[in-house]
């Protein structure tokens, strides 16, 4: 699975390249201290990676455009720079441990990627979190 990588202090994100339609540098103008928010002039919804793990924002950071929109509106994911892009194995690949189930944020995560010597990678799951929108369920 090939998978922009977006870094964290303990972790990472992983998007997959299948479900991005582009990407795109965004300044502290768009980070907002709520996870969803909806924009209507520019008909965008942004979730901000960095409210749902409760972390401080960055300044410049890159929004990562999801393929399936929400009608006609895009759903934006505001994350740390992306400065990788990397290829991971299926195999590789593990289901979010249940411990982490009734956590807040791990519904948005398809799965996770334990790698030697290095921090865990999270695998979003972009479905999920665009039919969340949907349903209109509150991420404040």
């Amino acid at each position: 699975m090939r998978v922009f990588n977006c870094f964290f202090e303990n972790f990472s994100v992983a998007i997959p390249m299948d479900s991005i339609s582009a990407l795109d540098i965004y300044t502290e103008n768009t980070i907002h201290n709520k996870a969803v928010v909806y924009n209507q002039e520019e008909m965008r919804f942004y979730v901000s990676l960095f409210c749902l793990f409760n972390l401080q924002p960055k300044k410049n950071i890159h929004g990562i455009i999801l393929k399936n929109a929400v009608s006609e509106n895009e759903i934006v994911i505001l994350g740390t720079p992306v400065e990788d892009e990397i290829n991971i194995p299926d195999n590789k690949i593990y289901s979010i441990p249940k411990t982490l189930i009734d956590t807040r944020f791990s519904r948005f995560f398809s799965g996770i990627q334990f790698l030697e010597n290095s921090k865990p990678v999270l695998i979003l799951d972009s479905n999920k979190i665009i039919k969340n929108i949907q349903m209109g369920e509150n991420y404040d």
